[in-house]
């Protein structure tokens, strides 16, 4: 996997403005403002959240690109875009005073993923980085304060595999509230993922994927679970959720989807959903023990999901590329992961 060819390639999506979705609630006949002008840090790459995730997409592969080697092509360039947007106090200001304005806008999962780059920023203790951290104050206080507002509210959780499930935007934020010990966050998101999940059992592995799937709702709850269990108790509940994986059922499950159209959006999800299903796999890989005879199962299917999706990660078709490369940074770090 190729991250400099990666980080070329996001870039300029990153000022790319057009095409774009916007999303807006209007109380009265009040003026539409253009997507920069609304979100100025968070305006390219089609959609708010995709522009989120292609911040720490760059700041991951700057990371990548400078733990080894003094890289002096691309990381400039990375530093300077970054720059560009968390140097930009007016703008951190616009968009923290529209979050406060619109507390349900990108619930949970751009917020989830903005948390998740605040961490990412607060990982790296040098400058620039720490002074980044510190302007993004004020837009990481309200978009933790807002999932704080909505999280008690949920009886139940979003289930399937889109942007509103629960399981993957709770996990990104329970990272984050680690690096950052907000300890009521931990608490909260421990409270609901042991009342929603700790019972659950076999897992309905069969009905996955749905037709516009780019996240497995099984492998996503065994990622929250993973978190907010010792891993004594994680496998035993484990154990009780995950059905024999040598099924029918699981085998089918384990097979990565095709992508018949990767022009149309919602069809090319299925792009990253291989790449989140070989990432949260080989997370699960690491978790189990050495003995485990599912690990097998799960490195073959980890090999087959990524050799389905490699060729769409550097795809040119704009429905693809502002938004899958960031999956393929996630399964990156679960490869280099302990």
């Amino acid at each position: 996997m190729d991250v400099k060819k990666i980080a070329e390639q996001t870039l300029p999506l990153l000022s790319q403005e057009y095409p774009t979705i916007v999303v807006r609630h209007l109380e009265d006949n009040q003026p539409i403002l253009g997507n920069k002008a609304q979100h100025p840090l968070f305006y390219g790459c089609y959609d708010w959240h995709s522009a989120v995730h292609s911040h720490w997409q760059l700041l991951t592969i700057w990371k990548m690109l400078n733990t080894h080697e003094k890289e002096t092509v691309v990381s400039p360039k990375i530093i300077q875009r970054l720059s560009e947007s968390f140097e930009n106090n007016d703008g951190i200001m616009t968009e923290a005073i529209y979050l406060q304005a619109n507390p349900s806008f990108e619930r949970p999962y751009g917020l989830a993923w903005l948390l998740y780059l605040c961490r990412e920023l607060r990982q790296h203790p040098v400058a620039p980085f720490t002074h980044w951290a510190d302007n993004l104050r004020p837009l990481e206080s309200v978009a933790a304060d807002n999932f704080l507002n909505w999280l008690p509210k949920l009886s139940f959780p979003i289930r399937g595999g889109l942007h509103n499930q629960t399981a993957f935007s709770l996990s990104l934020i329970w990272d984050w509230a680690i690096t950052v010990q907000h300890t009521e966050m931990l608490d909260l998101i421990r409270q609901k993922a042991f009342a929603w999940h700790a019972n659950e059992k076999d897992a309905p592995v069969m009905i996955e994927p749905s037709s516009a799937d780019f996240l497995s709702p099984t492998l996503c709850t065994i990622e929250l679970m993973k978190r907010v269990l010792e891993p004594r108790p994680f496998l035993n509940w484990l154990d009780a959720y995950l059905p024999p994986l040598d099924s029918s059922e699981a085998m089918r499950w384990l097979t990565p989807v095709e992508v018949i159209d990767e022009k149309d959006g919602r069809l090319a999800h299925f792009a990253g959903l291989n790449l989140s299903r070989a990432a949260m796999l080989l997370n699960l890989y690491h978790r189990l023990p050495t003995h485990d005879k599912r690990r097998k199962i799960i490195a073959e299917a980890v090999t087959k999901h990524l050799s389905e999706s490699e060729r769409f990660i550097l795809s040119k078709e704009y429905m693809l590329t502002h938004w899958v490369p960031t999956f393929a940074i996630l399964f990156y770090e679960a490869n280099t992961s302990d």
